[in-house]
């Protein structure tokens, strides 16, 4: 598969839902977002899927997720801590996209009000 094809999505708060946040580097119990496994599986044969997270910078976090992702369905995909590559886009739950043309930063009051869509109060 060519470089250009390959898509990185974060593994706590985008495949996981996040709901119990951190509890360690080898601890994955949170349950699956749907929405983006559904996502996933339905471009899995045009698109190489890499899981980034922190805690795949250890080798027990790495088989934690590789585990967590077999036990709820997902294909064997690489697991990486590191950005490095080409790649289409870092699919994050914390992300901010960065334009140059529209100069649209996050203001300050942006940035202290702002949390994850799994830490927003349901409307």
């Amino acid at each position: 598969m060519s470089k250009n094809r390959r898509i990185f999505i974060d593994f706590d708060g985008v495949i996981t839902n996040y709901e119990r946040g951190w509890e360690g580097y080898h601890t994955c119990g949170d349950t699956r977002n749907d929405e983006a496994y559904i996502w996933v599986m339905s471009l899995i044969k045009e698109f190489e899927f890499i899981v980034l997270s922190g805690r795949a910078a250890t080798w027990s976090g790495r088989r934690c997720i590789r585990r967590w992702l077999r036990r709820n369905g997902y294909p064997r995909l690489k697991v990486t801590c590191k950005k490095v590559g080409d790649y289409i886009i870092y699919l994050d739950d914390r992300g901010w996209q960065y334009n140059k043309k529209a100069t649209l930063l996050p203001s300050r009051n942006m940035l202290i009000d702002w949390q994850p869509w799994c830490k927003r109060k349901q409307q």
